[in-house]
């Protein structure tokens, strides 16, 4: 679902949802031609970049420029206005809340589009340009609140320069839950050199490790106090809270070289970000499978037309579920998650309809996901379990929902998921 696959966009934030396809028109000027307090955050930005690059050991490619520029706050709502309107971001972000009504996880008046503005609006510190080569800071905020985010995002100027960040920026069907991955990636390496930019030197590996456990919890704390729908604050907090642990224990394990590879061996899902033992070489490896099936056929006979298909993934999954059931519940409902393909459905003059497969590490993790789904705040008109299969029906009265949720299951077709990003 598009809240939690924030992966295909152009702006990489620290707290913000990125999106968009274009850089910010803000003022572009090069470091030191702003005067006064923006000369200072100018500066801000070229210290961030030299102490990105010494703390992850990136160092830009002869020829490789990386320019500043300041934003107001107007100018970034503007941009993110501009970009919802211009580019295809406005309709996915459209079906999106229309999928979340069907399952109730958001108020059957929930305006996504405003709410998804909002929090991106408010929620932006500083960010990098992928397409201009430029590092955006934010003329709001002291210059003490920037240093720190200043880093995270010259840090992302790193990682494009040595890993291509374009790569993962274009939507691919079939991939939602696999970039929203990727971005935790992104976001957690980032997140990591940051917080080691504010250690003080001689810090003990042991303060360090609990200074490490400290932010990851702050970060999730933060969910509880931003004033946006929790849908969208746990996407947005998803990334930095456990993107940071990801890239954390890979830095544990084998130095930035590890964080390094993974940007070759790619996270294929969000069940390896929040279980870090599924992704490779974690001793527990689970690749997940892709789900492929067609709108049923007595669906389209009803008028039914595909209006967004999307991959929920654990961290969809989890997220709808903490809708209706205590969130260690929801958690445990959400695991054991192999691969899953939900399609919305709309049809003139009918509600919308949600068909979801699913497949599962075993038949009890499915039981427990079927038990799971059937508490949604919009009950299910149908779920059939096949081993550790399961399907089920949301939203429009389709006359025989069993049946459609039988057949969807039996077309549904199992692969490998490809995480096909080419190298640039």
């Amino acid at each position: 679902m598009r809240p939690f696959h924030v992966a295909t966009i152009a702006l990489i934030s620290l707290l913000a949802v990125p999106l968009g396809t274009t850089a910010c028109q803000a003022r572009e000027k090069p470091p030191g031609e702003e005067g006064g307090a923006n000369a200072d955050l100018a500066a801000v930005a070229s210290d961030a970049l030299a102490k990105a690059s010494a703390l992850r050991g990136i160092a830009l490619p002869a020829g490789h420029t990386v320019k500043s520029s300041v934003a107001s706050k107007a100018d970034v709502g503007r941009y993110l206005g501009d970009r919802l309107r211009a580019t295809d971001s406005a309709r996915l972000i459209d079906d999106t809340g229309r999928m979340l009504r069907v399952f109730g996880a958001v108020k059957p008046d929930f305006d996504m589009m405003s709410a998804f503005e909002k929090a991106a609006t408010e929620q932006i510190a500083g960010y990098y340009d992928w397409e201009k080569r430029t590092l955006f800071v934010a003329d709001w905020l002291p210059t003490f609140v920037q240093a720190p985010i200043m880093v995270h995002e010259a840090t992302h100027a790193l990682q494009d320069a040595r890993f291509h960040l374009a790569r993962f920026m274009t939507p691919k069907a079939g991939l939602e839950d696999v970039q929203a991955a990727v971005q935790a990636l992104i976001e957690g390496d980032a997140t990591l050199v940051m917080a080691e930019g504010m250690f003080p030197e001689g810090s003990s590996p042991a303060s360090r490790q609990l200074a490490f456990g400290m932010m990851e919890q702050q970060l999730e704390a933060q969910i509880a106090n931003l004033d946006i729908d929790p849908v969208i604050a746990e996407s947005m907090i998803f990334p930095y809270a456990r993107g940071l642990r990801f890239a954390r224990l890979l830095k544990d394990k084998g130095g930035y070289a590890a964080v390094d590879a993974a940007y070759k061996e790619l996270p294929r899902s969000t069940e390896q970000i929040l279980h870090p033992e599924k992704y490779k070489g974690g001793g527990a490896e689970d690749p997940p499978q892709r789900v492929d099936f067609e709108v049923p056929k007595a669906l389209a006979a009803q008028g039914f037309t595909l209006a967004m298909p999307s991959v929920l993934g654990e961290l969809g999954v989890t997220t709808i579920l903490r809708r209706s059931m205590a969130p260690e519940a929801a958690a445990t409902a959400a695991a054991g998650w192999d691969g899953d393909l939900a399609l919305l459905l709309g049809a003139p003059g009918k509600a919308d309809a949600v068909v979801l497969v699913s497949v599962w590490d075993s038949e009890e993790d499915a039981a427990e996901a079927k038990a799971g789904f059937a508490t949604t705040k919009n009950p299910p008109r149908a779920l059939v379990q096949d081993g550790a299969k399961l399907a089920g029906i949301w939203g429009a009265d389709v006359g025989d929902p069993e049946g459609v949720a039988k057949a969807a299951l039996g077309a549904a077709r199992f692969g490998e998921v490809v995480a096909d990003f080419p190298e640039k």
